[in-house]
């Protein structure tokens, strides 16, 4: 429930080592609950998406007004970095959390205890190196692995700390909203609210953002929202990849200007001259 425990959390995943060792280097950090698109909060708020979130000034922290939309930090691409290490540890300390015995404990003598629940090794090789950084903040860290049927109840009882997720978040904004982040979803069986985040102001932002009325508004107030969202750490935000990537024999030719999001595969023909040419330099074409 304190911020400051969920922001060091977060601050253990290492996203530079996991995308230089892991995945290449191909993909980026995601940022926003709308990365890659023209609704994702950026720098600070200023303008009409500064007017939107004044209305509720009184009931959001001030950092979202004196900081810039939240951004992880940037690690040294290290399994461990030591300065991310040590700025966990000074909020963990701050929360109350104080390292006695190796471990994490309250003043009640309580550990702090985290476990990531999953139902695929898939993530292992992900998880395991972050556990690793939460391990040597001082925290019972832990992934339990188990099997899909009891992961499908674990997580339908809400019985977990952490489970692995993917938002799909549409362009144009709708009720999904409050079942990903209103109050009334939060404490329910089977709830897609899976962070349990229950706040007045956000239930009121998505409620502007039902009620635009044109496409800048959705824009302005989803904006907003994006940036209230990142302001609570309710997430540990992991990667995405803003391009398709796709093998294809280069003879076709391709509209100049594509649709946006599309993969870019649905507007192609023949290019006569491309063929021929890679024909006539021996390529063993179909």
């Amino acid at each position: 429930q304190d911020i400051r425990v969920r922001q060091a959390v977060g601050m253990m995943f290492n996203f530079e080592w996991s995308n230089q060792a892991l995945f290449y280097g191909v993909y980026k950090r995601t940022d926003s609950f709308w990365e890659n698109s023209d609704m994702q909060a950026e720098g600070m708020a200023e303008g009409d998406e500064l007017a939107v979130l004044a209305d509720f000034r009184d009931q959001l922290p001030e950092t979202v007004f004196t900081e810039p939309a939240f951004v992880p930090p940037v690690n040294a691409p290290d399994r461990t970095d030591r300065r991310a290490l040590r700025a966990a540890a000074r909020l963990l300390e701050d929360a109350g959390w104080t390292m006695q015995d190796g471990l994490r404990k309250n003043e009640a003598g309580e550990t702090l205890s985290v476990t990531i629940l999953d139902s695929s090794p898939a993530f292992e090789r992900i998880n395991n190196p972050f556990i690793e950084n939460l391990k040597r903040l001082g925290i019972d860290a832990r992934c339990e692995l188990i099997d899909h049927a009891q992961y499908q109840q674990r997580t339908k009882d809400l019985d977990y700390d952490i489970v692995p997720g993917r938002f799909r978040l549409p362009q144009t904004p709708g009720s999904e909203l409050r079942q990903l982040f209103g109050a009334a979803s939060a404490d329910i069986p089977d709830t897609s609210n899976i962070s349990g985040i229950a706040d007045p102001a956000i239930d009121a932002l998505i409620m502007r953002v039902l009620a635009a009325e044109t496409r800048d508004e959705v824009r302005t107030r989803v904006k907003a929202l994006d940036r209230v969202l990142r302001d609570r750490h309710i997430w540990v935000p992991q990667w995405y990849s803003g391009t398709h990537k796709i093998a294809y024999w280069d003879i076709f030719g391709m509209p100049d200007e594509k649709p946006p999001y599309t993969r870019g595969d649905a507007q192609w023909w023949l290019d006569q001259e491309k063929y021929d040419a890679l024909k006539a330099a021996g390529a063993p074409l179909p």
